[in-house]
């Protein structure tokens, strides 16, 4: 399951479910996400700088995560996720049953 989840809502699920894997995708730079937004233009100048403090907020919690993906190039963001997906299927701690069953079936 893939949940699209801000801060508060991935460390509350992270402590509930500790085998989740939890991806922090971030923009290059701070001035990168500005100019972004502002191509959007769909929100004014002082819900640019709320959401502005919510991103410094949030980059200060990214350590929390498994894995950071910085969004420099969208084909390239979604080929990184898809990595960390194949690897984190691969990965023996998720795959513990698998092994015991062929074990035990050899």
């Amino acid at each position: 399951m893939i949940l699209e989840i801000e801060l508060v809502g991935a460390l509350k699920i992270k402590k509930q479910y500790r085998k989740g894997v939890f991806v922090f995708v971030m923009p290059p730079s701070m001035q990168e996400l500005r100019r972004r937004l502002i191509s959007r233009g769909t929100e004014g100048e002082k819900a640019i700088a709320l959401r502005m403090e919510a991103a410094r907020t949030e980059m200060e919690q990214a350590m929390l995560y498994d894995y950071i993906i910085v969004n420099q190039d969208v084909k390239d963001c979604c080929r990184k996720f898809e990595a960390i997906v194949v690897a984190e299927g691969c990965a023996v701690r998720h795959r513990k049953d698998f092994i015991r069953e062929v074990s035990q079936n050899a």
